[in-house]
C-alpha cells in the first residue's frame, strides 16, 4: 500500500515539474512601457477589451516617463481621444492613484489649456480626465459651499499642476482675481488656500512675488473700469488672505518664512516692482504686529533692510 502510494507522490512530482511556468509580467514597467510604444500606432484599432488591459497595466508607467522625460511617443497618446475615453474610464475605478500621476494628469491638461491652438474635444476629454484624478480635493472646495464643480475642478488642477508650489499658488491667484468680487472675501480666499495647500510658505511667497502692474489687470479687466476695481479688490484681499494665514503660524516658523523669501529676493535680485506691496506697509496693521517683529528680527540679523 506505501509503495503504491510512494509511487503516486513521485508521479505528481513529475507531472508538477513538466507543467507550463506562469509569469506575470503585468507590473514589469520596461516590458509594459516597450508595450505600449509597440501599441501606440494601433491605438484606434486594437479591440476595446485589449486596450483597456494595456492602459491599465500601462497608465502608471506611462505617466512616471511623461513625469521625467518629454518622450513625444508618451506625450501624442494624450492627444488620441480613444486612448483619452480609456484612460478616464481606468482611473475612475482606481481606488487611489499616486500623487505623482495626479499631478502629471494636471499638468499635461494646464498645459493643453494654454496651447494658442487646440482641439475642443480634446481639451474637454483632459477636463474630464482631471477631473477624475482630483475628485477628493473637488469635493473638498464644494464642501466650502457657495463654489460650482466647475470652478473646484479648475482650482484643483491648477493647485498640482506643477512641480513647484509658488508656481501653482500663482496659477490659482489668477483664477481667483476672475471670479466676482462679492464671492472673494479674505476670509473665503483663506478657505480656498487652506483646502488647496498644505505649505503657508508657498501661499505666502507664492503671493507676495506674484505682482501685476496696472496695465497687466487692465488688460485682464478688458477696458471696464467697474470689472478692473474688482480685480484689484480681489488681487489686494488674496494679499490680506496669505498674509493672515501667515499670521497664524508660531513665530518661529513666521521668521523662516520670511528668511525664505529674503533668500529669493537675493537670489532672484528682486526689488519692489516683484512684490504685490511692501513688506513693511502689509506688516504696519495691528493684527500683523508678529510679521512685523518676525520682520524686523530678519533685518537685524541679516543686516538687510526688506522692502
Amino acid at each position: 500500500m506505501f509503495e503504491e502510494l510512494l509511487d503516486e507522490i513521485e508521479k505528481e512530482k513529475d507531472d508538477k515539474s513538466n507543467s507550463p511556468v506562469n509569469i506575470n509580467l503585468s507590473q514589469n514597467m520596461f516590458i509594459i512601457s516597450d508595450l505600449f510604444k509597440q501599441k501606440m500606432k494601433e491605438l484606434n484599432s486594437i479591440p476595446e477589451n485589449e486596450l483597456i488591459e494595456l492602459v491599465k497595466y500601462s497608465y502608471q508607467s506611462i505617466l512616471d516617463h511623461i513625469s521625467t522625460t518629454t518622450d513625444p511617443n508618451y506625450i501624442n497618446s494624450f492627444t488620441n481621444t480613444r486612448f483619452l475615453k480609456v484612460l478616464i474610464q481606468v482611473l475612475s475605478s482606481e481606488r487611489s492613484i499616486s500623487e505623482s500621476n495626479i499631478r502629471c494628469c494636471n499638468r499635461l491638461a494646464y498645459d493643453y489649456f494654454t496651447l494658442s491652438a487646440t482641439n475642443p474635444t480634446i481639451k474637454e476629454l483632459l477636463f474630464g480626465l482631471s477631473k477624475v484624478v482630483n475628485r477628493a480635493k473637488i469635493l473638498q472646495l464644494l464642501g466650502i459651499g457657495g463654489i460650482t464643480e466647475e470652478l473646484a475642478a479648475y482650482l484643483a488642477l491648477s493647485a498640482n499642476s506643477d512641480s513647484n508650489g509658488i508656481t501653482n499658488v500663482k496659477r490659482v491667484n489668477f483664477i481667483l482675481l476672475q471670479q466676482p468680487v462679492s464671492k472673494m472675501t479674505t476670509q473665503y480666499i483663506v478657505k480656498i488656500y487652506e483646502k488647496l495647500f498644505d505649505s503657508a510658505k508657498e501661499i505666502f511667497i507664492g503671493t507676495i512675488t506674484d505682482a501685476y502692474n496696472e496695465a497687466t489687470l487692465d488688460g485682464m479687466a478688458e477696458g471696464d473700469s467697474d470689472k478692473f476695481k474688482s480685480i484689484e479688490t480681489i488681487y489686494n484681499r488674496e494679499v490680506d488672505a496669505a498674509i493672515a494665514i501667515l499670521n497664524s503660524l508660531p513665530f518661529e516658523n513666521i521668521k523662516f518664512v520670511i528668511r525664505e523669501l529674503n533668500g529669493l529676493i537675493l537670489f532672484n535680485s528682486y526689488n519692489i516692482d516683484n512684490f504685490r506691496c511692501s513688506l513693511r506697509s502689509m506688516a504696519e496693521t495691528p493684527d500683523n504686529f508678529r510679521v512685523r517683529t518676525a520682520i524686523e528680527q530678519v533685518e537685524s540679523f541679516e543686516r538687510k533692510y526688506l522692502f
